[in-house]
């Protein structure tokens, strides 16, 4: 078992008091910047976490923006499971992470799918480092706390197929850079084969640049899918309104699946039967799986996967084809 590094411990190896240890880890001004640099040095050679039972937690959250939907209900689920375990919590947009002291915080979460600065983060620094959505993309000694994908492609799947629907088409549009991850599109086509649906079951991927939402809509129609499930939250609204205008009902020739978009699913018309990130139960796996690595238990990375949340509202219905 490793031996718990004390600040006695810190003090022997930066040549310094105890007093001056704490002073400097917790960015007090009457410390030299000398002894400040070799406590800190310290810190870095054995890897010192204050686990001590007065020490507040800190932590911070990586964001890239706080625009969109699933960013900032994301952040707003850490922020409230870690004030209810009196953890303080800061947040850091991605371009000032060089900026965090790798001393200050007791931990971190980054929101990010980042795989070139999550590896160099491993390699310079000691502070735990957990992911949430990556992705599915498994990270040495980092652990991604990700949406089961197959948990929500089954459960859209076995949504439809009991309402007598066997043509189901997965539509999902991405820029060029997302365009290598297909992400979610090997899990929706093994479940649909799992539910013995078989080719009745596709997957589209259209490129924006490339193809509009409307011709992609639009071809997709053409083929005679009876349901539609629409990947990503802000597509969903436009989605329904070409087909709507295609000359589609909604639910009677066509049944809409889309992502949940808080406080508006459910007042469209019709309301929008939606799969919906469980993000209280993810900030909680998260902030677990963190607070273990701050305490000392190694981790060879991976995912956790969490279930979804089906909302069953009127945009989907018997198939009538």
């Amino acid at each position: 078992m490793t031996k718990k590094i004390t600040m006695e411990d810190l003090a022997r190896e930066a040549g310094c008091s105890r007093p001056q240890v704490s002073r400097a880890f917790n960015g007090q001004p009457n410390v030299s910047p000398e002894v400040r640099a070799r406590v800190l040095a310290a810190v870095e050679r054995l890897n010192y976490r204050n686990t001590a039972n007065r020490h507040q937690v800190r932590i911070v959250v990586i964001v890239r923006d706080t625009s969109g939907m699933y960013g900032p209900l994301m952040l707003d689920a850490l922020v409230k499971n870690a004030c209810a375990r009196k953890w303080v919590c800061h947040t850091v947009f991605e371009q000032n992470i060089h900026e965090i002291p790798d001393c200050f915080y007791d931990g971190a979460v980054s929101l990010i799918f980042n795989k070139s600065w999550a590896r160099k983060w491993v390699e310079e620094r000691t502070t735990p480092l957990v992911m949430i959505n990556s992705y599915g993309t498994a990270f040495d000694k980092i652990c991604s706390i990700d949406p089961d994908s197959s948990d929500g492609s089954r459960i859209v799947l076995q949504h439809l197929q009991q309402l007598g629907h066997r043509r189901i088409a997965r539509i999902h549009f991405v820029d060029v850079e997302e365009e290598k991850y297909r992400r979610g599109q090997e899990e929706f086509l093994q479940e649909a084969a799992r539910l013995k649906l078989g080719d009745s079951v596709r997957n589209f991927q259209f490129v924006l640049s490339e193809t509009s939402l409307e011709d992609g809509i639009k071809a997709v129609l053409s083929q005679g899918f009876t349901a539609i499930h629409m990947i990503h939250q802000s597509l969903g609204i436009p989605a329904a309104k070409i087909i709507q205008s295609a000359g589609y009902r909604i639910p009677e020739d066509v049944s809409l699946v889309t992502f949940e978009l808080p406080h508006i699913s459910s007042y469209l018309t019709p309301a929008h039967t939606t799969i919906d990130f469980n993000y209280q139960e993810m900030a909680r796996r998260a902030l677990d799986e963190l607070r273990l690595k701050m305490h000392g238990k190694e981790s060879d990375g991976g995912a956790i996967l969490v279930p979804n949340l089906l909302h069953i509202r009127e945009s989907t219905g018997p198939c009538r084809a």
